[in-house]
């Protein structure tokens, strides 16, 4: 007993004294941290925090098929971010399903934590949604084949009035976006050939039939080698600004409030940091190298 404590109990009563010397002797045998009760008591783990993937398939920036991994720019940067989150927060996600953007939209916004990535931030989206962070660049440029003497053209007042041939992909925002401009509607000559998936218009522009059609920059060369075809025989011709706009991820409005800033926050720190636009890169030469596509 140390000797402060001795000559505090020595000016006490005597059945007090004795008392409070045996409570000093029991509280000294006590193990290390039982004076400090259920508080100090090991914590259990919190579980981890399950999370969804889902994307539409969309070379470089995703791809791939079960059961092998997902790859691609868009895929690299949130397991970036989800490595960051994972420092404060606890997370486990599933290997990435690839669905149709529809479905993969009802999914995340009637299940939490549910994340689609890349895609775009539209005006009818942005209630509906959380919107964590830009994964990529997104252009639509407008493209042509390549012919001898072919005129000019530059900016939406050029392309009215020459009778065009248009490829476009029927009820996409292009195929709205040339209407607002007045183009294919009398007293404009231009002709607006609908199809169902924009990937025809490659097999449309070689055959001749039509002259120009909309198609995003960042997949062009893949696309376009999906048809025999390199991206050096097009000419971009102008990009539609009012259509191009970076890719999101986002999630669901119920989805767990901290998880929602922590991936907000990674995201922010991968694009202030310029992580960000070295792993877009990176991917894209390697996707470019392994399909030997132009810009390699």
């Amino acid at each position: 007993m140390a000797r402060r404590e001795r000559d505090s109990i020595a000016g006490m009563p005597r059945r007090p004294r004795a008392a409070l010397r045996r409570l000093l002797l029991q509280t000294a045998a006590w193990p290390a941290g039982a004076a400090l009760g259920a508080a100090s008591a090991p914590q259990p783990q919190q579980p981890p925090l399950k999370l969804r993937l889902l994307a539409e398939p969309f070379p470089p920036l995703q791809y791939g098929a079960l059961p092998e991994p997902a790859h691609g720019a868009s895929i690299d940067l949130v397991q970036a971010a989800l490595a960051l989150v994972a420092e404060q927060l606890p997370v486990q996600a599933r290997p990435v399903e690839f669905l149709p953007l529809q479905r993969a939209l009802m999914i995340a916004t009637t299940q939490p934590q549910a994340l689609v990535l890349s895609i775009a931030r539209t005006p009818e989206r942005e209630a509906r949604l959380r919107w964590l962070g830009t994964v990529a660049p997104y252009e639509l440029w407008l493209y042509r084949l390549k012919q001898p003497g072919q005129a000019p053209l530059q900016g939406p007042e050029q392309l009215r009035g020459h009778g065009l041939r248009f490829g476009v992909q029927l009820r996409s925002n292009f195929h709205e976006w040339l209407l607002r401009q007045g183009i294919g509607a009398a007293p404009d000559n231009s002709v607006i050939d609908t199809v169902a998936q924009n990937s025809l218009n490659f097999q449309k522009a070689r055959a001749g039939r039509i002259d120009v059609f909309a198609h995003p920059a960042i997949s062009f060369a893949h696309r376009a080698a999906e048809h025999g075809l390199r991206a050096s025989a097009f000419e971009p011709l102008m990009r539609i600004d009012e259509l191009s706009a970076p890719l999101w991820v986002a999630t669901g409005l119920d989805s767990d409030e901290r998880l929602c800033a922590l991936l907000a926050r990674a995201f922010t720190t991968l694009q202030r940091s310029g992580r960000a636009a070295r792993l877009l890169e990176d991917s894209i030469r390697s996707f470019n190298t392994l399909h030997r596509l132009d810009g390699s």
